[in-house]
């Protein structure tokens, strides 16, 4: 039965069982779910023990796997996503208090395991938090990278990095006036250029030529023309004073009144300089130190800086000198003389000083008066 193999005996024969299989005549299913349970060759850690022709099945715990459900279960076994698409699950030793597998997640380049301890699957990192980008460039974060937009104007890279593009040396690029030239002043993502050169208006990019009049060569009230090149004036230009005014019109005093009367050579003391502005009026520009409608003040005797001691004087340079009155002395006479002698009373005589060069005297010196008297009355 059940697949043995019959052997003819003498009198009585015999058979030969497969495997599983026992009993004189093979009969018997083996019942090695009976026999191996409990020990190492049966299923292991409560599996439950199924017969099949060929020999038995363990059918396993949650937890365990292997032939006879030997073997524990690891957590990266449990489910295949712990970690997520971007990490790799790792075994770990088991939870020593609740016996649960362990594992960590190994994560892919521009990934991280999240900050939760129980739930550790890998996250994108945001590159564009620690500002990779050139300043001015915009970071894009993607899954597990990033990148940078094109570098800011005036500037040439990769958008991490941008180097600074000469825009003066570049032979492509029309940077400032090449008539008349004018210099071309790089700067970081830009440039500059100088100003125009003088008898020409413009930024720097473009210098046009600028007429004679334009550049107001002329007196305030005076009338400009363009003559052109060709003209008498070298300059180009012809200035007109209007009327009651005379003079080439050329510059700020090219133009005065004809009315020369009310600057004479005296109209302004102490060097000051006479301007006509008006049909009826003049002006006195005074040198330094002295004030006035004519200059007829000195600023430095203005505050009675002799007081009221000497005479003030004003120098060239426009300092000043006092000029003491008899019985005072110093720079502003500010000091006293001593007056050495006492009172004289005699009717005749000459008072003679120690020194009849010197008219003051230090404090605590001694001095005396002599009297000459007159022959004639002794």
């Amino acid at each position: 039965m059940n697949g043995a193999t019959c052997i003819d005996l003498y009198n009585k024969f015999m058979c030969i069982c497969p495997s599983h299989f026992e009993g004189e005549t093979c009969e018997n299913r083996i019942d090695e779910c009976s026999i191996y349970q409990g020990t190492p060759a049966g299923c292991q850690n409560n599996a439950s023990c199924i017969l099949k022709p060929d020999g038995f099945h363990c059918l396993c715990q949650e937890g365990f796997h292997g032939t006879l459900c030997q073997l524990r279960a690891t957590a990266c076994e449990f489910s295949l996503d712990l970690c997520g698409p971007a990490g790799h699950c790792i075994p770990t030793q088991p939870d020593p208090e609740t016996n649960e597998p362990g594992y960590r997640c190994l994560c892919e380049w521009g990934y991280r395991s999240s900050a939760d301890k129980n739930n550790p699957v890998c996250e994108d990192v945001n590159e564009c938090e620690s500002n990779p980008c050139y300043p001015g460039t915009t970071c894009i974060n993607l899954p597990g990278s990033f990148k940078c937009d094109g570098c800011p104007p005036g500037m040439t890279g990769n958008g991490m990095i941008c180097l600074d593009v000469d825009e003066c040396a570049s032979e492509n690029l029309e940077t400032c006036s090449k008539d008349p030239p004018v210099k071309c002043i790089n700067t970081i993502g830009s440039y500059e250029c100088a100003p125009c050169p003088p008898g020409y208006k413009g930024d720097g990019h473009i210098c046009k030529k600028q007429s004679p009049c334009e550049l107001s060569p002329c007196h305030p009230k005076a009338k400009c023309y363009n003559m052109g090149m060709s003209s008498l004036n070298e300059e180009g230009f012809r200035c007109e004073c209007p009327p009651g005014m005379i003079g080439d019109g050329i510059g700020t005093e090219g133009c005065y009144h004809s009315n020369v009367t009310l600057c004479r050579t005296d109209t302004c003391y102490n060097q000051g300089t006479c301007q006509i502005i008006s049909e009826e009026a003049y002006k006195c520009h005074c040198k330094w130190g002295y004030v006035g409608k004519r200059c007829e003040l000195a600023t430095a005797c203005l505050s009675n800086i002799c007081r009221s001691r000497g005479e003030c004087l004003v120098k060239k340079d426009g300092s000043f000198e006092c000029l003491c009155l008899r019985g005072y002395y110093g720079p502003t006479c500010e000091y006293e003389e001593d007056g050495c002698g006492g009172h004289i009373t005699n009717e005749t005589g000459v008072i003679k000083y120690p020194d009849w060069t010197w008219y003051h005297f230090g404090r605590n010196k001694t001095c005396e008066w002599i009297i000459i008297v007159n022959e004639l009355n002794k």
